[in-house]
């Protein structure tokens, strides 16, 4: 059902259900909420928020990724010899 707002949606992915053909990769799809019509109320699901600082507190230092992990494209370095 659409909503009458266009709102941007938040979640700890460690929070939300995986793919299940691999335990590595989120869905492509989820339930967040419903819309009440009579009041047109958005209810959203706990593990999602409409406040990005209220996602950000669910998250925990120890599952922070660590830079040398992350996908960074370094082809236009150029390396001096």
């Amino acid at each position: 059902m659409r909503y009458s707002e266009h709102k941007f949606l938040f979640a700890n992915p460690l929070q939300l259900d995986s793919s299940g053909a691999d335990a590595d990769h989120l869905q492509q799809n989820y339930i967040m909420g419903f819309v009440f019509t009579d009041n047109e109320a958005l209810d959203l699901s706990d593990e999602w928020y409409d406040n990005l600082e209220d996602a950000y507190q669910t998250l925990e230092e120890n599952n922070a990724i660590q830079e040398a992990d992350m996908q960074i494209d370094n082809r236009n370095i150029i390396i001096e010899e």
